[in-house]
């Protein structure tokens, strides 16, 4: 009986002494927020009107963005670069730190993902939710440089958030961000583009450009990478170039749609795709030499089953495991 006691005066005493500590919890630390201070999670409560914030700084000339969250990189009718964070949160979880001429641009990465209630009986010691992928919801960069400045590199180094580049010149451009949704749009670098993942090219000018892309359909138009040879590899996507110009092109898509109209090369055009379509339009020239293999798909160059030039400048070269191959004037 004696050992019986002492257990139900043990374990009393141990809910008393835990209900107390919670209490305090939800009393001092506002809830969920001091369930955040204990556990090094970061919490950013919801309001209901958005904050926004700017910042200026002066000689600023390379960013890095290590954020999952959208930032934006424009031109614009200012004297100094201008940043301004935008949230619908108290706490938009964005970091800015300087280093000389390069600003650094960073998120905190939340441990809460899902949505998390915390209550003892009938007391709510805390609630609220993380986004989806651990990043800040809601929130999201404005950079703005002042126009006809050139910006020295951009580097995008955290998945999960877009990149926008609009109307700027830019030396060099790494983008190893995973995002369905980075655009270019009136983008000049000096030095060849590398992207994990794109959604829009547009009047972008470069050396070259290199992209290994896993989960996008994309497109890219009225572009110029005629310095050095480009590559583009498609895991599972459609492709879509419109007007563009190339040194040389090998495209790779495993299982995709690829589409093109005036595309021109200075010496090779490569498409290969393993069990999508092929269908694009090229002028007639006897300086074009048409190459076509498909192993269970039909070919069709010009409503004939091949197409063979005496002088040959440019080459295209059209490749398939399971798709077809169309190719109109």
């Amino acid at each position: 009986m004696n050992k019986i006691m002492k257990f139900l005066l043990y374990s009393g005493l141990g809910f008393l002494v835990v209900g107390l500590v919670l209490m305090f919890i939800g009393k001092v630390g506002h809830g969920y927020q001091g369930l955040n201070r204990l556990s090094n999670y970061e919490y950013v409560p919801s309001v209901s009107n958005p904050s926004k914030g700017k910042t200026t700084f002066d000689n600023v000339n390379a960013f890095n963005i290590n954020a999952g969250i959208p930032v934006t990189i424009q031109s614009g009718n200012v004297k100094k670069t201008e940043v301004v964070v935008n949230s619908s949160q108290k706490n938009s979880g964005v970091q800015l730190k300087r280093d000389g001429q390069k600003l650094n641009i960073m998120t905190k990465k939340s441990k809460l993902r899902n949505d998390v209630h915390i209550s003892f009986h009938n007391f709510l010691i805390g609630s609220g939710s993380g986004s989806g992928n651990g990043y800040p919801t809601n929130s999201k960069v404005t950079i703005t440089v002042p126009k006809n400045e050139t910006i020295k590199s951009v580097n995008q180094v955290k998945r999960g958030g877009a990149l926008h580049l609009s109307n700027v010149h830019i030396g060099a451009i790494n983008s190893n961000g995973i995002s369905d949704d980075n655009n270019f749009d009136n983008v000049t670098s000096n030095h060849p583009i590398k992207l994990r993942e794109v959604k829009r090219i547009n009047k972008v000018t470069a050396p070259s450009l290199d992209i290994d892309d896993y989960k996008n359909d994309f497109n890219i138009t009225n572009s110029s990478f005629t310095k050095q040879a480009s590559t583009i590899n498609v895991h599972s996507d459609d492709v879509d170039l419109k007007h563009n110009r190339w040194n040389n092109l090998m495209l790779i898509s495993n299982d995709g749609y690829v589409y093109f109209n005036d595309q021109t090369t200075e010496n090779n055009l490569t498409i290969q795709n393993n069990s999508g379509d092929i269908t694009g339009h090229i002028k007639p020239s006897k300086h074009n030499i048409i190459n076509t293999s498909t192993k269970s798909g039909d070919n069709n160059v010009y409503s004939h089953n091949d197409f063979v030039n005496v002088k040959p400048s440019y080459h295209y070269n059209f490749s398939t495991n399971g798709g077809d191959i169309n190719i109109k004037k």
